[in-house]
């Protein structure tokens, strides 16, 4: 689903306790401690007071060209099996 909605050039906010971390660095979104809700609480508002059109799109074409440059298969993969070791 993270992917699914990058590449739809939408940026996601996930917890900081997954394999996508350093999301902001690339534009990609947000990776948080799920223990800090008033940041979590502050982007959803920070991303509202942005959403104008012009800005939106230029956001989702920013995403999706930050998402392609990112996803490498090896280094998924790799990732993913990080999870299980």
């Amino acid at each position: 689903v993270i992917v699914e909605s990058l590449l739809s050039g939408t940026p996601v906010l996930i917890s900081n306790n997954t394999p996508w971390i350093n999301l902001q660095n690339d534009f990609l979104g947000w990776d948080l401690s799920l223990s800090n809700s008033e940041e979590f609480e502050k982007v959803i508002n920070d991303f509202q007071i942005k959403n104008n059109i012009t800005e939106l799109f230029n956001s989702r074409n920013q995403v999706r060209n930050s998402i392609i440059k990112r996803l490498s298969f090896d280094k998924v993969i790799s990732d993913n099996l990080k999870l299980f070791n």
